[in-house]
């Protein structure tokens, strides 16, 4: 069976989870390429001289709340045994010299009380301006003056650098989530947030009553284990290789080899070449151009930011026990977030941990020290003088991300078309490519375009007739099939399943059969070739309608669980001899023990149409070239004899095999057609 050869660029958690999604299916030879040692990027732990190990920043893990998309994350059984889960992330925050332990935004009844009411009075009044480019203009309009001038300007320089350029910032991003501010207490924040001008302001006081209210289905995980959150990405990497996927670490792509707009070898240092049909490319989008020689021209280079991770254990808790982690609003600090790992893992036997992060250019780096970060501990209330660090350790992490500003936006989105045009095989994804910057709608993003390059028809290679003839209404059978009820009843347990029973209808078509089997279960899948059926279907069958899909089962099977029952009324009769047997191959793989395959009308070579098509040059069985009677304008029509079809199903159990000639009156030629019942 021809495998579908796909290379992936990227060994971070986007490139994981894609490889790990791909990997659950057996049609895709997948190599995953990563330049550094090893994978994980910057969800591998820091090891510090005396082996102890700290995240590189604040990390956790997020179920996204989407059962297909959270089993490849964190895989199947019980996720209590390897991770600590939180309903919601338990943040704090420190502004104008005063802790909220309840919220990382910014609390401004911290202000002096004449401070205060000036801020709600402009806050209140203040008509946020949509329109403007502009993010000083923005943010004056959105809180105000003073709250611009007091918070939200010296917040971003904090974030961005001293010499950044308001006038190039993106406007309306909650940069970091300085967005909105806690004004008022809970009961009249939820008042005034029903107002959508004030929504977009206000925040509530606590976290976890945010997460009450709008019951967020997505939860937060930590690991268990001693390596802190590499342990996730280690565990994607297992599981993934596990599954067949190639990994190639410390590999640098030389070059992207492209013809027709494809790339179709990825040539490695060394001299290695990887064929390839598809790339998914986690990298920053900006190599890819480089890589294919693909001219593009920009004045615009992005300011990149250099993150400054100072970690350290102490002989003692630290003097905050509640938060995960807490950001550092206040603006005569240097710090911006601190992470808290006892509160988060408890305390490891090495001590009590934390990491304190500093935002600064390279130049502004080089002047920092420890001396300074345990200062900022003390003046913070973190610490004390009965705290002896035991064990620290910096990381300087040069071009962590860059300045956020329009003419990266239009840049990114230029890069963006041009790739799009000159790589039409390789699927730009991750955190990189900008579509996405949170981590779950970053994996839910890969997950979307994975769906709907692999598995919802982009890559469909047949059925183009049937498409054509259900668009124009033609072959839209309502009534189930006598005989492949007759069939499923007699010859499987479907009338008497339990609701675990799964059926795979194959070329379902117009879904003449689909209630029929609902009647028995609510486990139900279905393919087909035309996407235009399969959008009327989804409709049709709202309830489940996730597991009704466009797909070429000669090809690929979408779906990760296996199957008790699948059926084919003629679906695969409009292949040739070598998809078949692909398919068959398939179905096989997809069977759960003992399930079974049921196909009816193959036509049969003592079919009086078999003589009159015109035979593949070296397959015989298939034919096309009708231009008249029931084979015309449907493509290839494959005709079968009993030696053919025990050859093509020797790993099944034959279980029933049943050959059927029939003649109608005023039809000159005969019918003859193959029903038979396999069992894995």
């Amino acid at each position: 069976m021809h495998k579908q050869k796909v290379v992936i660029v990227g060994g971070g958690i986007s490139g994981l989870f894609a490889a790990n999604k791909l990997a659950a299916y057996d049609q895709f030879d997948i190599t995953l390429i990563e330049s550094s040692d090893r994978c994980g990027g910057l969800l591998n732990a820091y090891r510090s001289e005396q082996g102890v190990l700290y995240d590189q920043g604040t990390h956790l893990a997020s179920k996204t709340g989407i059962a297909h998309i959270d089993k490849i994350l964190f895989g199947e059984g019980k996720l209590a045994k390897h991770w600590h889960e939180f309903s919601y992330l338990n943040s704090g925050n420190y502004f104008s010299g005063q802790w909220n332990l309840k919220t990382q935004v910014v609390d401004i009844r911290a202000l002096p009380t004449e401070c205060y009411q000036k801020c709600v009075g402009e806050l209140l009044t203040s008509v946020s301006d949509m329109t403007t480019e502009d993010y000083s203009t923005f943010i004056r309009s959105h809180v105000g003056s003073y709250l611009s001038d007091k918070l939200f300007t010296p917040s971003v320089k904090k974030l961005y650098g001293d010499e950044v350029d308001f006038t190039h910032l993106k406007p309306k991003v909650g940069y970091f989530g300085l967005n909105r501010v806690v004004a008022f207490d809970d009961e009249t924040s939820e008042v005034l947030k029903s107002i959508p001008k004030y929504d977009e302001k206000l925040a509530f006081s606590s976290s976890k009553y945010f997460a009450e209210k709008t019951n967020i289905t997505e939860s937060y995980l930590y690991p268990k284990s001693e390596l802190g959150i590499q342990f996730w990405t280690d565990s994607l990497l297992n599981r993934a290789v596990n599954k067949g996927v190639k990994v190639k670490t410390s590999s640098q792509i030389t070059h992207l080899n492209a013809q027709q707009a494809n790339v179709t070898k990825v040539e490695l240092k060394g001299g290695e070449s990887l064929d390839c049909e598809y790339v998914i490319w986690t990298a920053p989008p900006f190599l890819a151009l480089r890589l294919a020689n693909i001219a593009f021209t920009s004045a615009y280079r992005p300011v990149l930011r250099t993150a400054n991770l100072f970690h350290f254990s102490f002989n003692r808790p630290v003097l905050n026990s509640q938060n995960h982690y807490v950001w550092n609003w206040d603006e005569s600090f240097k710090s911006f977030r601190i992470t808290l790992y006892d509160n988060i893992a408890g305390r490891a036997e090495k001590g009590s941990r934390l990491t304190l992060e500093i935002l600064s250019n390279e130049e502004q780096s080089e002047l920092l020290c420890y001396e300074h970060a345990l200062e900022e501990l003390k003046e913070l209330g973190l610490i004390d003088n009965r705290h002896i660090v035991i064990d620290q350790a910096r990381q300087t992490i040069p071009n962590t991300f860059p300045v956020p500003t329009k003419q990266l936006d239009n840049a990114v989105k230029e890069v963006g078309e041009l790739l799009r045009l000159s790589l039409k095989n390789v699927i730009f994804a991750g955190r990189h490519s900008s579509t996405a910057w949170l981590q779950t709608d970053v994996i839910k993003s890969i997950d979307k375009q994975i769906e709907e390059i692999f598995f919802n028809g982009v890559i469909m290679g047949f059925s183009k007739e049937w498409d054509e003839l259900y668009r124009n209404n033609r072959h839209m059978s309502i009534w189930p099939w006598s005989q492949l009820v007759s069939l499923c009843l007699r010859h499987t347990p479907l009338a008497s399943c339990d609701g675990e029973f799964r059926v795979l209808e194959v070329g379902c078509g117009a879904g003449a059969n689909l209630p029929f089997f609902q009647t028995y279960t609510d486990k139900v899948s279905a393919l087909d070739g035309s996407e235009h059926i399969v959008t009327l279907l989804k409709n049709r069958f709202s309830e489940f309608a996730d597991n009704i899909k466009v797909a070429d089962f000669t090809k690929l099977i979408p779906f990760e669980s296996k199957f008790n029952l699948i059926v084919d009324r003629g679906a695969s009769v409009h292949n040739d001899t070598a998809s078949i047997e692909a398919y068959l191959d398939l179905a096989y793989k997809q069977l759960e023990e003992g399930g079974h395959l049921i196909i009816t009308d193959w036509f049969s070579t003592k079919h009086g149409y078999f003589e009159l098509g015109i035979p593949q040059e070296k397959d015989s069985y298939t034919r096309s070239g009708y231009d008249s009677g029931p084979f015309s304008g449907v493509g290839n029509v494959h005709f079968f004899d009993r030696e053919l079809i025990v050859n093509l199903t020797q790993k099944f159990g034959l279980v029933h095999l049943e050959h059927s000639i029939t003649h109608v009156d005023g039809i000159e030629q005969q019918g003859a057609a193959w029903s038979l019942v396999l069992q894995k």
